[in-house]
């Protein structure tokens, strides 16, 4: 379920009236996150 969150982005980003780039900035962030607390 990790990477759950960018199968439902569209939907996300038409619910609540987010920008191409806002939706990718937070799909981006938790990529990042899942990578560095698996580094750590």
């Amino acid at each position: 379920m990790r990477y759950g969150y960018g199968l439902q982005l569209p939907q996300l980003a038409a619910e609540f009236s987010l920008a191409t780039s806002t939706a990718g900035v937070i799909a981006a962030g938790s990529f990042a996150a899942h990578g560095m607390s698996a580094l750590a």
